[in-house]
């Protein structure tokens, strides 16, 4: 708090114990608070000690507030009775968001409650018609209500509003929650938690939950974008750290983020003093509209600073999809004890391809806060290989290496977003990754026999991509020789925080066919050759093309 300048009139009397009782009525025409100057406050009311109860209008350029109603802090537990409308408020001049110029809330509250915090509140608050508003965005909520009743020593929180229903019930210490999560972590994964901070046996907490999503765009589309969860995603539980018990359920119809589209979510975990376990799956984990995870299961057990983790899918279909991968991730502590060493050890496992079975030789990974080493992974198909090894860390010299070896490039058709490019031919080559904790180094080099681009062959092909750490962009060169006839040159830049693309193609007597998914709309049955020059940018789900071509028969 900072100056204030005012003219009030007051009427009334100080008793022999010090405490005030006045009515007050006049204006504040500057208060100064972290460092804003708020401008016309007035009061009318009563002043009783520590309670006040009356009216308070705020008429600032950046902030419209009107009051009425009673504040009682004289005694232990503080009282709250009122009404409060915010007809505006500019929160980035006010001070109060300093990143965001645009943050704006308004909004009518009716509280009447008592309490210091969430732990102890008796009473409820709604709000209604509020809204909030960041830059190129904005969230409108109807109706909130937040109830609260203590009885005895049990505890219940009721949330209803037109985003969520939620309650809460038992005995519950809700600003204790981190540290008695952390107690709970660290009985079944002590490595996990430095002891330091991990605190005693509590009982603070011994309660149900429950909770129901109803419209969740807005909250998503406002604070994750991107990101979408389904009406009618619920989720119940136990929770009772002390006596070693968590059972909860989630189930959600269906999650989008970005693309990526999960349906027919369901977890379940559970826990005993001696073990905690989860078990979750969906139907179906769509990564593009070519690919999917159908079936798709995860299951673990943790104890003993082990976690036991096993990841299957299947899509039962003509052509088969499916995996079974089984690996244990162990902690130990460190010296230091602020980060565990962790090495996951993956069993030997396979998976199958587009009918295609992959074998995944057994190998560890190790980890800690310096370090990322993987021993030698591997998979192998007849003769195709593709091997990582190596290590990432704030060593230089350290490098993380793939190896390509005789690897149908086709394999990856499936990965590739939208219906643009199917790929063949025969990949060898290698890359390495190194120093990415301080100066990002990445460069491939990778040589493909008789590439074919949507069945059309260019020919032997060369690519190679290096990491350009200062625009944070993969700079890519390819080269295709059909015989002695360089039919494709390549050369661009793919930005990775945006996914654009910006480049050049070059083409010689390239067969047309190569470009038929993209002119289908316009076009069919394209045959011929073509030569020139294009400029290509959009993304690689949705690529622009522009320039002059030459075509022939």
């Amino acid at each position: 708090m900072g100056r204030i300048s005012l003219n009030i009139m007051v009427n009334g009397r100080n008793s022999l114990n010090n405490r005030l009782t006045a009515k007050m009525n006049g204006e504040i025409s500057s208060f100064n608070l972290k460092n804003y100057n708020y401008n016309n406050i007035k009061l009318n009311g009563t002043i009783a000690g520590k309670t006040y109860d009356g009216s308070m209008t705020v008429s600032d350029p950046n902030i419209d507030v009107s009051f009425l109603g009673k504040v009682n802090l004289s005694n232990e537990t503080p009282e709250f009775n009122f009404s409060a409308k915010v007809e505006r408020a500019n929160l980035y001049k006010l001070k109060l968001d300093t990143t965001d110029s645009a943050s704006f809330i308004s909004f009518f509250a009716t509280a009447d409650f008592a309490g210091k915090n969430i732990d102890n509140v008796n009473g409820e608050i709604k709000l209604w018609n509020s809204t909030l508003k960041k830059t190129g965005k904005e969230i409108h909520i109807n109706d909130f209500l937040l109830f609260t009743k203590n009885i005895n020593d049990v505890k219940r929180i009721i949330l209803r509003s037109d985003l969520v229903d939620a309650e809460i019930w038992g005995t519950y210490q809700l600003r204790e929650l981190p540290q008695t999560f952390s107690w709970f972590v660290k009985h079944y994964l002590p490595s996990v938690i430095v002891k330091e901070t991990a605190p005693e046996k509590s009982t603070l907490n011994n309660f149900s939950f429950d909770a129901e999503l109803k419209n969740t765009r807005l909250l998503t589309d406002f604070f994750v974008p991107g990101l979408y969860i389904s009406r009618d995603s619920k989720l119940s539980g136990v929770y009772n750290p002390a006596e070693a018990d968590i059972n909860f359920k989630l189930t959600v119809p269906f999650m989008n983020f970005r693309g990526k589209k999960v349906y027919d979510i369901i977890v379940n975990g559970s826990s005993s003093d001696n073990n905690i376990s989860l078990v979750s799956g969906c139907s179906s984990l769509k990564l593009n509209n070519r690919f999917s995870l159908d079936n798709f299961t995860i299951t673990a057990d943790a104890s003993g600073d082990t976690i036991y983790l096993k990841n299957r899918w299947n899509n039962w279909d003509s052509i088969a999809y499916k995996g079974n991968i089984a690996s244990i991730i162990t902690f130990s502590p460190t010296k230091d004890n602020k980060f565990p060493k962790i090495n996951i050890g993956i069993s030997p496992s396979h998976v199958i391809l587009h009918d295609t079975l992959w074998k995944i030789q057994p190998t560890v990974f190790s980890i800690d806060s310096n370090r990322i080493a993987v021993n030698h992974l591997e998979l192998l198909y007849d003769n195709q290989k593709i091997i990582t090894k190596g290590a990432i860390s704030r060593i230089p010299d350290d490098k993380l290496i793939f190896n390509c070896s005789n690897v149908d490039i086709s394999v990856i058709n499936s990965f590739m977003p939208g219906n643009y490019i199917e790929l063949g031919g025969i990949v060898n080559g290698e890359a390495e990754l190194s120093n990415l904790y301080k100066n990002p180094y990445f460069r491939s080099n990778l040589k493909v026999d008789s590439l074919k681009v949507n069945n059309e062959t260019l020919g032997n092909t060369e690519i190679v991509a290096q990491w350009n750490n200062m625009d944070k962009s993969i700079d890519l060169s390819l080269t295709s020789l059909r015989g002695n006839l360089k039919t494709l040159e390549v050369n661009g830049v793919y930005q990775t925080l945006t996914q654009k693309l910006d480049g050049t193609i070059h083409l010689n007597k390239l067969k047309v066919n190569i470009f038929q998914p993209f002119t289908s709309f316009l076009i069919s049955d394209l045959k011929g050759l073509v030569t020139g020059n294009l400029d290509v940018h959009g993304t690689i789900s949705e690529p622009v093309f522009n320039g002059e071509i030459n075509a022939q028969r």
